[in-house]
């Protein structure tokens, strides 16, 4: 029997229900386990919060941990912005190749790109540290187990991202304005910082914030650099406490050392919000908009081909060249002649046996997260746009929330609640656990994805399917789909690249049964088998150039 317009309202509310009790599960759980005794639920403690405070490294580590925030978000700026006014205010050339290079670079995991700067610049063994003593006879040049290193990289890999965020605010900016100041004699220069940036500045603003969030809560990065480096940021407190050398995780001192940087989140999540709700005094008329004058980039030309084949060089050529010879070289050397002769194929017949199961649970965890998020959020977005009832907006609301709990606290708390609940939802080191996990956390993204597409829809045209005679699960079936698929398409392909390269999450959550092909390079490269974690680390960069390319053929069609 077909769901009539109640029933089928029901079952949506009831689909939602489900996504809002995980982020609230979520979210209770962490705070419960921080005033709990290691993993034993509800048995009330404050110790966790008294041997934090009694921690003589956690403020050096709170602190580090905003200065990594900070400076990444510099860095990235550094490129990000250049980028972005180059391919929407400039007549730069060759935008299309732009673009695509930003595109190729998403291949590239950040941990993948930090393993190769580690192969690089490791005082002791680093390819590159060697290769310039031979060359120039000073040692240990770089040394990479640093916090300026970490941010580096962080900005490095977060510069694609950060572009196509502010690319769309760039674009739509009405040229009117510039023509007034010039009329008005006001230089290109003085417009730029006195008008354009000013009126661009709560895109601006909002995209700061937002990967000054993902800087500080990502352990991509300093779990390669900053463990072996001895460099304490509160993610790698948390991990150390799950995975400790003598004795059970201690979830509970988990939970609490992550509340610092909850706090740290939080604040960066409502600050968000309140510059987009100030993008209104800066909104402009969209009927009558002119088209972005395109300014003669002129002497600045060659400076803007420096920076963009800098940026080629340090996040892709580099990284993949060096993944690549230490696929084939038998340990850690620079290029020589002698090196060419030791090249072979043992580390590529070495992962045939490590192979299966990482890949059959990575398409598992890609699979389930799609599956999960997309039908999580369509439920969320129909009721939050189309029937706009008190509660439905108040569902969109808290799953929104799921933005502010960091990738790592959120594994402590789905881990701690799996324990809880063992015996009645056996859910504990199963992949279904990661899958739900990392569906939750990227409710926030998939919904935003869709209901900014799903706003753009007028009713009237529901409506009249609805005066037709089409019943309501048909109309959201023939007319709703269809009109939002280019946003569903959109949020699954950069969920399937996110849940594909994620390391977090699955690293916090592993068990033998579960084990992804990002928490095998990590195990690898941290037992020192460098070959195999480069030959799994290309095979990972291929699955995700499919990926990556398949999300900018996407986008171009859309364009």
């Amino acid at each position: 029997m077909t769901p009539g317009p109640a029933g089928f309202v029901t079952i949506l509310r009831i689909i939602a229900a489900t996504a809002v009790i995980c982020v609230l599960a979520m979210l209770a759980t962490l705070v419960i386990a921080s005033f709990s005794d290691r993993s034993d639920f509800g048995a009330w403690t404050l110790a966790n919060f008294t041997d934090m405070a009694a921690m003589a490294n956690i403020w050096p580590a709170i602190w580090r941990t905003f200065m990594i925030g900070l400076f990444t978000t510099v860095f990235l700026f550094g490129f990000a912005l250049p980028f972005t006014w180059i391919l929407s205010r400039t007549d730069f050339g060759r935008k299309g190749l732009l673009v695509t290079l930003l595109t190729v670079s998403l291949a590239i995991p950040s941990f993948v790109t930090a393993m190769a700067y580690v192969w690089l610049f490791n005082p002791n063994s680093g390819i590159g540290n060697r290769l310039i003593e031979a060359v120039l006879g000073i040692s240990s040049l770089f040394n990479v187990y640093s916090v300026g290193w970490i941010c580096f990289i962080q900005a490095l890999m977060l510069t694609p991202a950060a572009v196509f965020m502010m690319l769309p605010a760039f674009r739509n900016f009405d040229a009117t304005l510039e023509e007034a100041a010039a009329v008005s004699g006001i230089g290109p220069y003085r417009t730029f910082f006195r008008v354009v940036l000013p009126t661009l500045a709560p895109a601006v603003g909002a995209t700061a914030i937002f990967f000054f969030i993902l800087a500080v809560e990502i352990f991509d990065v300093v779990g390669v650099i900053g463990m072996p480096g001895n460099i304490d940021v509160i993610t790698t407190l948390v991990y150390q406490s799950t995975y400790t050398v003598f004795g059970p995780p201690d979830y509970g001192f988990a939970a609490a050392l992550g509340m610092p940087l909850l706090g740290l989140c939080a604040a960066g999540v409502m600050l968000y919000i309140w510059l987009l709700r100030r993008a209104d005094r800066f909104s402009m008329l969209t009927g009558k908009n002119r088209a972005p004058i395109l300014r003669d980039l002129g002497r600045w030309r060659v400076a803007a081909w420096a920076l963009i084949c800098g940026w080629v060089a340090l996040a892709v050529v580099i990284p993949l060249l060096t993944v690549i010879w230490t696929s084939l070289t038998p340990y850690l050397q620079p290029p020589s002649v002698q090196a060419l002769t030791q090249l072979n194929l043992s580390s590529y017949r070495g992962v045939g046996t490590l192979l299966t199961a990482p890949l059959l649970n990575t398409l598992l965890l890609v699979l389930g997260t799609i599956a999960f998020s997309v039908v999580w959020s369509v439920s969320v977005t129909w009721l939050a746009t189309r029937v706009a009832a008190p509660s439905d907006r108040a569902v969109d609301a808290i799953v929104f929330l799921s933005l502010a709990v960091p990738g790592m606290l959120a594994a402590v708390a789905m881990q701690f609640l799996a324990l809880t609940v063992y015996h009645w939802v056996p859910l504990l080191g199963t992949i279904w656990l990661i899958v739900i996990t990392m569906a939750v956390r990227s409710l926030a993204f998939t919904t935003r994805t869709l209901n900014a597409s799903s706003v753009q829809i007028h009713r009237s045209l529901e409506e009249a399917a609805y005066v037709s005679g089409v019943g309501r699960v048909r109309t959201f079936v023939r007319v709703f789909l269809p009109v939002i698929r280019p946003a569903i398409l959109f949020a699954v392909l950069v969920t399937t690249l996110i849940s594909a390269r994620e390391l977090t999450i699955p690293l916090m959550l592993y068990s033998p049964r579960t084990s992804v092909i990002s928490t095998t390079i990590f195990d690898l490269q941290s037992t020192g088998r460098y070959g195999e974690a480069a030959v799994f680390s290309l095979l990972m960069i291929a699955i995700l150039l499919v990926l990556a390319m398949l999300s900018r053929w996407r986008a171009r069609g859309d364009d």
